[in-house]
């Protein structure tokens, strides 16, 4: 009996491969780069990196997302796939298999795709992690190290994300396999959705939240406010997004059938009709779409922005190549203080000239603050050494002031030093990880929208192809056949592009004002980047259609569009 369930669920993987292949490669892109997070993550050389750590977090935080995302995801595709294949464990039910029978094809199935997509996952991860990782330091400015190795906790922790995400795939099969009677399930594929009515008071709520986070995007002045009110506006706007597709698609479909002129032509007569009766399926579909590409374009407009614009960040934030200061404390009067700073000023200029660091433009200030009972004496120079010089002046002052002796010794309390060169890297290991890490979900999300697409569209094809053979057998051409499909998918397909380019409209000036919290004041640099982004991703998009549109035209027996 083993062999025969291990036939049977190797068969319906076979047969249903229209279906099954696209959730494969998706669980096993998923899992290479889950693997490529973990590899990266516990790379070693990220020690040696300028705000390694920092980007260690980073990488940490991407594995968590990839992790979370492919497990909705894929419960998303796999929920697809069981209501496919109900006809076919109900025709296994009739021929008497039990539930348990069928418990036991299920498991073959999962299992089966668990290993064809995890093995093709980390053989691809494991292909692919030292270019991510090459790629990774030359953007992040680290040192090569050009050995192949092999992570085996990134293995181990890829295996244990998607085993634990297949187990719950598996119970969530049996649950809706063996709660179904015989009838339901060889039904379930037949079983059309009534039309939805059209609910204008979900429209307007969807469209008020989404006009109200347009306003908090817009009228925001306070970066600090911002970080708060971003994620509020945020979840104003997917659950707006939501009900404004659901709610309006019905009334759009409503309005598109009164308009005689348009609705008795064959080229929409057909694809209206049908949509009608799954108008809450598209329109869920569309606004993950929508907010899927909305996430897209936002993550890799302001990452780019800031790995590109990282220079004029520390030029902001760090006028001068060095800053010095130290803290005075003098509880009987703090202009005693002022001439321990003569002692410290020729000691800075010391250790400059042994580090062989010529200062120019140097600035001194020494300021009292009565009320807290301190002195600061901070001292500003620029140089004409490169970046390793500076970095080593900036660890000497370390060394010489930086200890309990020293201020001890000179009667300060406090002592600080900033590096331009020192903040140069920290900056390029923090923006480069984060444009870094933004790539690679940016490929994720953006492979989900296009999966999404495609399962919408077979869907669709597989509902309608016996509507269109009836067609054709009463004179529709495959012309019209093309044109009917073309006039569906501009109805809707494009929507959730439209809306994703007036969400990041409008959400350009809160993210700007996050931008600054990181010290990006180049508005102009994030509009360039925001329009390219929107292009490319408008370009793939459009190609995304196209490709759909022909599956779509195969399925219901036109030819491609």
């Amino acid at each position: 009996m083993k062999t025969l369930y291990i036939r049977l669920a190797a068969d319906g993987i076979r047969r249903n491969r229209r279906f099954y292949l696209p959730f494969l490669l998706t669980a096993a892109g998923v899992s290479a780069v889950q693997y490529i997070l973990f590899f990266l993550t516990g790379d070693d050389g990220l020690d040696k990196i300028s705000g390694g750590a920092t980007l260690r977090v980073i990488l940490q935080l991407g594995s968590f997302v990839i992790a979370v995302f492919a497990a909705l995801f894929l419960f998303y595709t796999h929920a697809f796939l069981t209501r496919r294949r109900g006809r076919e464990f109900g025709l296994y039910s009739v021929l008497g298999m039990g539930k348990r029978s069928l418990a036991a094809i299920l498991f073959w199935e999962t299992l089966l795709s668990f290993a064809a997509s995890l093995s093709v996952g980390l053989l691809a991860g494991a292909a692919l992690a030292k270019l991510a990782e090459l790629g990774l330091y030359r953007i992040t400015g680290g040192t090569v190290n050009y050995s192949l190795r092999l992570s085996g906790a990134g293995l181990g922790e890829t295996a244990l994300v998607f085993g634990v995400i297949f187990l719950l795939l598996f119970l969530d099969s049996l649950r809706r396999i063996g709660f179904a009677d015989t009838v339901t399930l060889t039904k379930s594929e037949n079983l059309g959705e009534k039309p939805p009515r059209a609910n204008p008071v979900l429209g307007v709520l969807g469209l008020l939240l989404i006009l109200g986070a347009y306003a908090l995007a817009i009228t925001i002045k306070d970066p600090i406010a911002a970080i708060g009110l971003f994620f509020l506006a945020v979840l104003m706007v997917i659950v707006g997004t939501y009900l404004v597709f659901i709610a309006g698609s019905v009334l759009l479909c409503r309005l598109l059938q009164r308009n005689k002129r348009y609705y008795y032509k064959p080229a929409h007569f057909i694809s209206v009709s049908s949509m009608a009766f799954r108008m809450k399926q598209n329109g869920a579909g569309l606004a993950s779409v929508c907010i899927l590409a909305t996430m897209v374009l936002v993550m890799i407009s302001s990452t780019t922005c800031l790995y590109f614009g990282e220079e004029d960040v520390v030029r902001t934030r760090y006028p001068e190549d060095m800053r010095v200061e130290f803290v005075f404390w003098d509880d009987e009067t703090t202009d005693a203080s002022a001439s321990d700073t003569d002692a410290v000023r020729a000691l800075v200029l010391a250790e400059a000239a042994d580090a062989g660091v010529e200062p120019t433009d140097f600035q001194e200030n020494f300021t009292v603050y009565p009320k807290s009972g301190n002195a600061r004496y901070i001292c500003t120079f620029d140089t004409a050494a490169d970046d390793d010089a500076q970095t080593a002046l900036w660890r000497a002052l370390l060394r010489r002031f930086g200890t309990d002796e020293a201020k001890e010794q000179y009667g300060y309390a406090q002592f600080f030093c900033d590096s331009r060169a020192v903040a140069r890297g920290d900056f390029y290991g923090s923006f480069g990880g984060l444009f870094f890490l933004g790539i690679l979900l940016s490929a994720v999300f953006i492979c989900a929208a296009v999966l999404i697409l495609y399962y919408k569209q077979i869907t669709e094809a597989a509902e309608d192809a016996s509507r269109f053979a009836i067609m054709q057998k009463v004179g529709m051409t495959a012309r019209e056949i093309r044109r009917s499909v073309n006039s569906q998918m501009l109805t809707v397909f494009f929507l959730p592009l439209l809306l994703a380019g007036v969400h990041l409209a409008c959400a350009f000036p809160m993210i700007a004002k996050l931008l600054t919290l990181f010290g990006m004041y180049n508005t102009g640099l994030f509009a360039a980047t925001t329009g390219v982004s929107f292009a490319v991703f408008a370009a793939l998009y459009a190609l995304v259609w196209r490709v759909t549109s022909g599956a779509y035209c195969d399925i219901v027996g036109g030819t491609h569009a």
